[in-house]
């Protein structure tokens, strides 16, 4: 049980760098519950270990007191499983198994891939160049559910080539690469005088983002600032 609990755990790292490489929005990301379940598992397995140890070493009073603790955990355990996928049923969408992790779609010659485009620098740079004036001109990340699928259809190259070419070349997750220009058009709005009496949670839609909190995150995380002291002090 010990080393299922590890791998469970590894498999959720590499999974939630997948998602940062392939989503821009966080309503794909069900990683954080995920992770919730992992630990509420890892808790129910110790809880079922001291229970047998008690059954076989303790005396009879300590067997029911556990037995009862353990019978209320499980109650909960399910309980909350059951109002997860009442309130969030989005959460138990299927995964998608064939996104791969990029060092290993680089370091795999036998990928469907032909890593030969993106060998030359200056190729590459052209690749960039060519990237963000698609994004820039069409304003792709207005798209709040935008993925580097779609993304890779409607710039004209494979989605494995312009997951490397971002995730590698640009050195940023897809997820972060996008948001960046979000929060720059964000910003212009939010430092145009004809836009102050727009609500914050007017702009964020307005910019791609979806939710409050993934704004405020996003934000922060490039200008270490609120939205709203941002507009304060511009």
């Amino acid at each position: 049980i010990s080393f299922y609990l590890i791998l469970m755990c590894v498999e959720l790292k590499k999974y939630k760098l997948i998602l940062l490489e392939n989503y821009s929005d966080k309503r794909y990301f069900n990683y954080k519950w995920l992770n919730q379940l992992t630990f509420l598992l890892v808790l129910l397995f110790i809880f079922s270990f001291f229970r047998t140890a008690i059954i076989y070493f303790g005396n009879h009073e300590e067997i029911l007191n556990i037995r009862i603790f353990h019978t209320i955990y499980l109650v909960l355990f399910v309980s909350w499983l059951i109002l997860k996928s009442l309130y969030s049923p989005e959460i138990f969408r299927a995964v998608d198994t064939k996104h791969k992790l990029v060092k290993n779609l680089y370091l795999n010659n036998s990928q469907n891939i032909n890593l030969n485009q993106v060998s030359d620098q200056k190729e590459i740079q052209e690749k960039i160049v060519k990237l963000r004036q698609h994004i820039e001109i069409n304003q792709s990340f207005l798209n709040s559910t935008l993925s580097i699928k779609e993304l890779a259809n409607s710039v004209g190259m494979e989605t494995q080539e312009l997951s490397i070419l971002i995730n590698r070349y640009i050195g940023k997750h897809f997820f972060d690469f996008i948001n960046e220009y979000r929060i720059e058009m964000a910003i212009k709005i939010l430092e145009d005088p004809n836009r102050r009496s727009s609500h914050v949670l007017e702009i964020l839609y307005e910019v791609g983002f979806n939710s409050k909190s993934s704004f405020h995150r996003a934000f922060r995380k490039y200008t270490r600032k609120t939205p709203k002291d941002y507009r304060a002090k511009s």
